[in-house]
């Protein structure tokens, strides 16, 4: 395929997300202080329990909406509600705030979906084991990591995690999402044949999506490994960044109000620095330490810590603009951390299944999940004392276009020098 094929189809992608931009934009409801509405929506985050009250959020095309109302009665994630009441609008360090402050609910349809009823008898048995065997950080930490469900987690600790660069850890993502597939697929193909096993795979993936719910990056990290499993069972090879830029588009296409989402642009950035900078992260690495003794042994910390270079390098504009500064010490603690979330995804993922069976039995698998959580509280509660914020007060689009730019220089620039080397070591070798 030659340039003018690709550049055809770049304008052609562009024109199309245009349109449907444009579109999508121009029908957008205008809120005001004060303006009554009906919303009819699905709830796609389960409600946070305060105390006499029961918050969580709604979108209605691009506004978020959050909503407080009384603790009874309660509503569940996935219910179909209608909601009425009076737009209160809100600022707060630049950013505009939607609520809805105890309006008129009524529970339009319950979940009568097969798939949907089992994932959320599944959650709330997770919910039921975690909490029954751990104290409540522990059991929330729990929870976020196996299924990005944040219910219960005191404030205070959120806050420690967020300032530590490790509240993806709570945040079902591409990394969860990704075990999840690889796991189901490696039982699977235990005992079915290999496309059967896919099929299996992709229907695990769509359960696990349902339960951890419907945010932007589970969304994209699902369609990713759906892909992933499709050309395997079609026999096609798999291209992880056209793959990735693929699912952006169709998500955009789908939902342009994802373009405004933190979750979608840390997801699909993140991605995007971990496919094209690590590479790079780990031929370095290699070079320093080629044959050096214990080079195997820091192989797989090296790993992490070029994982979180990368995806921080690639989001550190969307980090500063939505929250203010970037902890220099995440990479540290990322390091110190990361280790423990497959053996915790393993362990819980464990005792869920056979909890789902024998609650006890269950239970008492949890207990070994423990020890890692406490270290892991006390990595992030020990580095809390010792922050160095990165904070930059001018967010200005030109700077982070700037940014973007020298960072797509840097990799052609050694992608061509590679090409060079490896033109000369041919050259040397006939």
């Amino acid at each position: 395929m030659n340039l003018k094929y690709y550049l055809f189809l770049l304008f052609l992608i562009s024109a199309l997300l245009f349109i449907r931009f444009y579109a999508f934009y121009a029908n957008i409801p205008e809120l005001i202080d004060g303006q009554a509405v009906i919303i009819r929506t699905n709830i796609v985050n389960e409600p946070e329990i305060e105390g006499k009250f029961q918050r969580f959020s709604i979108t209605v095309k691009s506004h978020r909406i959050f909503i407080t109302s009384m603790k009874y009665p309660m509503y569940r994630y996935g219910e179909f509600l209608e909601i009425r009441g009076k737009v209160k609008v809100s600022e707060k360090e630049g950013r505009v705030f939607y609520s809805l402050v105890f309006p008129e609910i009524r529970t339009i349809k319950k979940n009568t979906n097969v798939i949907m009823s089992m994932s959320l008898f599944i959650r709330e048995r997770a919910i039921d084991i975690f909490e029954s065997a751990l104290s409540p950080i522990h059991s929330a930490l729990l929870l976020g990591i196996v299924f990005g469900i944040k219910q219960n987690m005191p404030d205070e600790f959120l806050d420690i995690l967020r300032d530590g660069g490790v509240i993806h850890v709570i945040a079902a993502s591409g990394m969860n999402v990704s075990m999840v597939a690889g796991s189901l697929f490696f039982i699977a193909q235990r005992f079915l044949r290999r496309r059967l096993a896919l099929l299996v795979s992709m229907m695990g993936l769509l359960i696990y999506v349902c339960i951890a719910g419907f945010e932007a990056s589970i969304i994209r990290a699902a369609i990713m490994s759906s892909i992933a499993f499709a050309a395997g069972i079609t026999g096609r090879k798999r291209l992880p960044l056209y793959t990735l830029f693929i699912t952006g588009i169709v998500m955009l296409f789908i939902n342009p109000s994802y373009i405004s989402d933190v979750g979608f642009q840390l997801s699909f950035l993140a991605t995007l620095g971990i496919l094209t900078l690590k590479p790079i992260f780990d031929l370095l690495f290699e070079r320093i330490a080629p044959n050096s003794i214990g080079a195997d042994r820091l192989g797989s910390i090296s790993d992490d810590m070029n994982t979180t270079l990368a995806a921080t390098l690639a989001t550190v504009p969307i980090l500063l603009t939505n929250f203010g500064s970037v902890n220099l010490l995440s990479i540290i603690i990322n390091i110190l951390v990361l280790w423990t979330i497959p053996l915790l995804m393993i362990l819980g993922g464990i005792s869920i299944l056979l909890g789902l069976f024998f609650t006890q039995l269950g239970q008492i698998v949890t207990y070994f999940t423990l020890p890692l959580l406490m270290y892991f509280e006390l990595v992030v509660r020990y580095f809390d004392r010792f922050k160095i914020p990165l904070m930059i007060d001018n967010s200005s689009p030109v700077l982070w276009i700037g940014y973007y730019l020298i960072l797509a220089s840097f990799l052609i620039f050694i992608r061509k020098k590679r090409k060079v080397i490896s033109e000369k070591n041919k050259e040397n070798n006939r």
